[in-house]
């Protein structure tokens, strides 16, 4: 009995031994599967990332080449018209001339809201903070769609208070931007014959920023009660008996009313039925300055190489330079602008970036190479992006590379004492 009880215990004992390995090892199986599974899960989230990274770096990609290859030949219409209104036109081919600036310069705005919205969808985009004109880009604008509008019989009238700042601290592409698609709903939807108010006021002076009111008032045919609370959706167009005959992308407005937050302010509309709409924006910037007259003449800028691959740009942005009494040579890309430098003495050189050969970027680093060999370090020449490009890692990868500032095409001669005041700044 005992000898019994003694072998069941033992039997017992082996069989709790067998199933508590067995419980181990399975323990151990069940340990070594989840820490596989956790660096399996691990590498997927990796894999995933890099995917989302490269599928990131081709959208940018792509975007800079589609900006790169549209503005380009935007620019050469634009530089061209702008040197035909120089000349002694008559009066029907100046209306011409006239109707090809302003259809381009729409375009512009066209394809500036379509990379804009990805950019905000994307997170993207990043405004510019440099010195301009405020009512020199107003009245650009102004100009733009005062042409447009008469062409509809409808009249428009633009009162800038007397207290907003001339020079502003801040991104007046954003800001036209916005100002231009307010325009274009309010032209498009302004039965003829119509009015439009542009009412620029100065609302206050705060922590060192300016806040600005902005509002265009149209005799249009108004929104209804129904349409108000989509009006900001993307892609919505109200169902008005006009928006057939004038169609549009639905980006407009949507887009703008995100941009006003990213330049400090807001959107807000007042309209009825049948008796028009006012749409309000405010931003905040910063105050500016006026630039010198002679900025160019205190930074010594005398002659100018032009590095620009595009045969029709080159020559109109030549000859728009000349025009202004500056000595100006060109090269065809990068590598023929670095031999040029070697050999010449230049003050300012306009950089493209996407050229054959050797693009902007690496004829910068390897011009300031060649200055850091010559021990100069005071006296560098003042590199300046001229490009088509207009994504924010194109401007930080400029800077980089060594250039001293960045501006989009098309080429705005107006603007020159602002891009000489800039590089002032910078040099100072």
């Amino acid at each position: 009995m005992t000898t019994n009880t003694s072998e069941k215990e033992n039997r017992n004992d082996k069989v709790g031994a067998e199933e508590k390995a067995k419980f181990s090892t399975n323990n151990q199986l069940i340990q070594v599967r989840e820490k596989s599974l956790k660096n399996l899960k691990a590498n997927m989230n990796t894999i995933h990332n890099k995917i989302e990274d490269t599928e990131q770096m081709i959208k940018t990609s792509f975007l800079s080449n589609i900006s790169h290859e549209i503005k380009t030949p935007l620019n050469s219409i634009l530089s061209a018209t702008i040197l035909l209104q120089q000349k002694s036109l008559d009066s029907e081919t100046a209306k011409l001339v006239e109707t090809i600036h302003h259809s381009g310069q729409y375009l512009f705005t066209l394809l500036n809201n379509i990379l804009d919205y990805y950019k905000l969808i994307s997170h993207q985009l990043n405004l510019d903070h440099i010195n301009f004109d405020l009512k020199n880009e107003l009245e650009e604008i102004y100009t733009i769609f005062e042409q447009k509008g008469k062409e509809k019989n409808i009249k428009m009238k633009m009162d800038i208070g007397k207290n907003v700042p001339d020079f502003l601290i801040g991104d007046p592409t954003r800001l036209k931007q916005v100002l231009a698609n307010l325009l274009e709903n309010a032209i498009k939807f302004t039965p003829s014959p119509g009015n439009i108010i542009i009412k620029v006021s100065s609302l206050s002076f705060h922590n060192g920023l300016n806040e600005i009111s902005f509002s265009v008032r149209d005799s249009g045919i108004g929104i209804g009660e129904k349409d108000k609370n989509d009006i900001w959706k993307t892609f919505h167009m109200a169902d008005m008996s006009l928006t057939r005959e004038n169609s549009g992308t639905g980006l407009g407005l949507p887009l703008s009313h995100q941009l006003c937050r990213l330049l400090g302010g807001k959107m807000y509309f007042e309209s009825k039925k049948g008796t028009g709409s006012t749409f309000t924006f405010t931003i905040k910037m910063e105050e500016g300055k006026q630039p010198k007259h002679n900025e160019h003449k205190g930074l010594k800028i005398k002659d100018i190489l032009l590095v620009e691959d595009n045969l029709i740009n080159q020559k109109l942005t030549q000859k728009i330079l000349v025009n202004k009494g500056f000595h100006v040579e060109v090269a065809d890309n990068g590598k023929m602008a670095v031999e040029k430098f070697r050999t010449n003495h230049f003050d300012l050189i306009f950089m493209d970036i996407q050229m054959p050969v050797m693009d902007g970027l690496e004829a910068t680093r390897q011009i300031r190479k060649i200055e850091i060999a010559r021990g100069i370090r005071q006296e560098k020449v003042k590199i300046v992006a001229l490009t088509a490009n207009s994504q924010q890692q194109d401007k930080e990868s400029c800077l980089a590379a060594g250039m001293d500032d960045y501006i989009n095409k098309p080429f705005n001669m107006k603007k020159i004492p602002l891009i000489m005041s800039n590089l002032q700044s910078h040099q100072s």
